[in-house]
């Protein structure tokens, strides 16, 4: 049957299905095919601003309960790590058992018990239904990344904005990642080219950067430190500087600016995350950075200036980009 579609990377699938759900125009009476990387996602109408690629193309008919949604009568809010389904704290465990037996690939589901907790950023998780495991492997724009979800903090829900960034990184490049978790961002940015310099204070994921650096090949151009930003903004300083630096600690990243600045060479560009809220995005962050700036001997050019998502009422997770000079 022929139908209107949306095309989306392969890696997107999970939240723009949702997405599509919420707005009330998923079809599902059609199946979701896949090819060369990309999901065709049916739907009965695409509303207006919400920035979807569609065209229109045959689709096979569902024949049988394969959605999660089908068994439950209602969308089960979750996000999809892998073959992992992290469940939101609303969700009961039916909501687990019906995504382990969908036809979608997901093998386990857990739930989420916590917010990101401490100075290695972890969430408690419990086991819901399916293999009682928390390591798998997440698939993202080519690339593989092994994680272990009660251990490091990992969201699929940054794809794009990694991808964003990483696709300004020039080949070259001095990259210094501060905060690196398992190395997503480094990693895409060494595949680039760049040399990257990537620290976390979490041991479990310094692990997994590494292992995670040479499952794509690009082990040879990342240097992994377990140890605090501060520390290694001072090796960066000592061999010449930082061209780029990322800076995706969004709730404390303000308490290492001055970091950031040390290991800076004139040039630099910044990518600054903050939450903050929607009556003043961006002016009291730029303010910050410009006075910390400013005491390291810097001047900035403000580049952009994104939403990244919605991070809870009224507040938004928003990344700045900044050069000093």
């Amino acid at each position: 049957m022929e139908s209107l579609c949306v095309r989306v990377p392969r890696e997107e699938g999970e939240e723009t299905r949702q997405r599509l759900a919420d707005e009330g125009v998923l079809n599902r009476d059609l199946r979701i095919q896949q090819e060369d990387g990309y999901l065709y996602v049916p739907v009965t109408d695409v509303p207006d601003g919400i920035g979807f690629d569609t065209e229109r193309r045959e689709f096979e008919e569902r024949e049988t309960q394969t959605d999660a949604a089908d068994v439950l009568g209602y969308e089960p809010r979750f996000e999809t790590v892998g073959d992992v389904a992290l469940l939101e704290p609303e969700e009961d465990d039916e909501a687990g058992e019906a995504l382990v037996e969908a036809d979608n690939g997901i093998v386990t589901a857990l739930r989420v018990e916590s917010k990101v907790e401490g100075d290695e950023r972890t969430r408690r998780m419990s086991h819901v239904a399916g293999e009682e495991k928390t390591t798998t492997v997440h698939r993202e724009y080519g690339r593989e990344f092994v994680v272990d979800l009660t251990d490091v903090y990992f969201t699929p829900r940054l794809a794009e904005e990694r991808e964003r960034v990483a696709s300004q990184v020039n080949g070259g490049e001095t990259v210094f990642d501060m905060f690196a978790g398992v190395g997503p961002f480094a990693v895409a940015a060494a595949e680039r080219g760049a040399h990257v310099v990537a620290s976390d204070i979490n041991t479990r994921a310094v692990e997994l950067l590494r292992e995670n650096a040479e499952r794509n090949n690009v082990s040879e151009r990342v240097e992994a430190y377990n140890e605090d930003a501060r520390e290694v903004a001072k090796l960066v300083a000592e061999e010449g500087g930082a061209d780029r630096v990322y800076m995706n600690l969004p709730h404390t990243a303000d308490e290492f600016l001055d970091a950031a600045c040390e290991a800076a060479r004139s040039g630099c560009v910044v990518h600054y995350y903050d939450i903050r809220h929607e009556d003043d995005l961006f002016g009291g962050a730029v303010k910050e950075i410009r006075a910390v700036a400013e005491k390291a001997g810097y001047e900035i050019e403000i580049l952009d200036k994104v939403v990244v998502r919605s991070y809870a009422p009224y507040d938004y997770n928003v990344c700045i980009d900044f050069r000093l000079f």
